[in-house]
C-alpha cells in the first residue's frame, strides 16, 4: 500500500498531519474550522476526530470559536523525541551489525545514490524522505520495523526541526557524507567506529537548537504565541524558505 493510500484511509488526519510535519503549514498560524472543512474536503465528525488526535500529539492547539493553531516547534519535546530515537536506534545498529548481509549493504548504497540526487536537486522534503528511508533499512534488517513506525508516529516536532535544518543544502551534503562514512565502516565490519559515527550523526540538535531559535524565533514555542490568521491553505511555507538551487 502506498503512502497516499494510507493518508486517504485515515481521512483528514493523515493529509493534515503530513502538511504540518512537512512544514507546508507554518508553525504558529491560525486556521479556521471552515477553511479546514473546505481544504481537506471533510465533514465535522472526521475533522473533529483528526484534530483531537493531532492535539494529543502536540501538533495543533484547539482554539474555541476560532479554529486551530499549528503548534510551534517545541524544542524540549523535539529533544525528547530525538532522545527516544537515538536510544532505540543505537541498539538497532548493533543488531544490524550482527545480522546484515550483502543485500543490505547494496540497499544502503542504492539509498546513497538517491540522496545524492536529492542534494543536487535542492529538494529538502525529498532529501528527508530518503534520509528516513536510509535509517529505515537498518530497522528492517534488524527486524524492528514496528519500532521505527512507532517512533515516527510520535516525533512530529523533531521531524519539523530536521526539515527546517536541511533547507541549507550544505547541511544535506554533510549528512550525505556522514551516511557514506557509515556505509564504508559497515563494509569494514567496524562496529565500534560505526557507533561513534552514529552518535555524532544524531546528536547535532544540541548545537543547532539555539541557532534556529535566533534565526526563526517565530517558529518556536517559547516565543510569542499570538499567531496570525492564515491567508490560504494552499501556500507552502517551507517553499518560502528554500533557495532555488538554480540561482546558486
Amino acid at each position: 500500500m502506498t503512502r497516499e493510500n494510507d493518508l486517504e484511509k485515515e481521512g483528514p488526519y493523515g493529509p493534515l498531519r503530513q502538511d504540518i510535519i512537512e512544514l507546508r503549514l507554518k508553525p504558529g498560524m491560525i486556521i479556521s474550522i471552515k477553511e479546514l472543512y473546505t481544504h481537506y474536503d471533510s465533514s465535522r465528525s472526521p475533522m473533529r476526530d483528526a484534530l483531537l488526535r493531532l492535539a494529543q500529539e502536540g501538533l495543533v492547539t484547539l482554539l474555541p470559536q476560532r479554529g486551530i493553531m499549528i503548534s510551534r516547534i517545541d524544542l524540549k519535546r523535539a529533544g525528547e523525541e530525538r532522545f527516544l530515537r537515538v536510544s532505540v536506534e543505537r541498539e538497532v545498529m548493533k543488531l544490524f551489525m550482527r545480522r546484515h548481509n550483502q543485500a543490505d549493504i547494496d540497499n544502503l548504497e542504492d539509498s546513497l545514490r538517491e540522496q545524492t540526487k536529492c542534494v543536487s536537486e535542492g529538494d529538502p522534503r525529498a532529501f528527508l524522505a530518503v534520509d528516513d528511508d536510509f535509517h529505515m533499512k537498518f530497522y528492517r534488517a534488524a527486524d524492528k520495523f514496528w519500532c521505527a513506525k512507532t517512533i515516527d508516529s510520535v516525533s512530529g516536532h523533531y521531524r519539523r526541526f530536521r526539515l527546517l535544518s536541511i533547507i541549507d543544502r550544505s547541511i544535506c551534503k554533510d549528512i550525505l557524507a556522514q551516511h557514506r562514512d557509515m556505509v564504508e565502516t559497515i563494509k569494514k565490519d567496524d562496529e565500534q567506529k560505526l557507533m561513534v559515527l552514529f552518535s555524532h550523526h544524531l546528536t547535532k540538535m544540541e548545537k543547532e537548537g539555539p541557532e534556529f531559535l535566533r534565526k526563526f524565533p517565530d517558529l518556536f514555542q517559547d516565543k510569542d504565541m499570538e499567531g496570525k490568521q492564515i491567508d490560504t491553505l494552499n501556500r507552502d511555507f517551507l517553499g518560502t524558505l528554500v533557495t532555488n538551487p538554480k540561482s546558486e
